[in-house]
């Protein structure tokens, strides 16, 4: 039930912006297709959490859904296949930008100038330079996840 449902979100063009509410409906769906064993379903859950993150206006709403999200789209950025690498890359990178303009700090404003690189390092047929960048991933992910945990205690 979960792949037909992505499917369904793959033909939606989106045009208004996400809220709360929505992306309690979608994010349970992507999380789950995200765990799939097939490429193709996860590349599919991947596009859609890009093409969602993009308009998502309040990032706080996107705070309460990172953890069921980035564990698996940092499963999806570390695959084998190059493909699935870039994927998983360009909707990790989405779903930052979509945190940062809610909570992040100044470092992250200063990674995220090299988030950019960091995804095309991330798909990069040499090792070392894959590795590099997924540490910088890493750390972006570790920053949001530890803003967003204080700004969600302090509010």
């Amino acid at each position: 039930k979960t792949v037909p449902c992505v499917d369904q979100l793959m033909d939606v063009t989106f045009i208004n912006a996400v809220d709360g509410p929505c992306l309690s409906l979608m994010v349970p769906v992507l999380s789950r297709c995200l765990k799939e064993r097939r490429m193709e379903n996860r590349r599919k859950a991947s596009l859609v959490v890009g093409n969602m993150c993009g308009l998502v206006t309040d990032g706080k709403a996107l705070v309460r859904y990172a953890p069921a999200l980035v564990p698996e789209l940092l499963l999806c950025v570390k695959d084998s296949n190059p493909e699935m690498r870039q994927y998983g890359a360009s909707a990790l990178a989405a779903l930052l930008k979509g945190m940062a303009s809610a909570h992040l700090s100044a470092r992250f404003d200063e990674l995220e100038g090299n988030l950019d690189k960091l995804q095309k390092d991330m798909v990069s047929d040499n090792e070392e330079t894959r590795k590099k960048g997924e540490r910088g991933i890493q750390e972006l992910v570790d920053i949001a996840m530890g803003d967003a945990t204080k700004t969600k205690h302090s509010a």
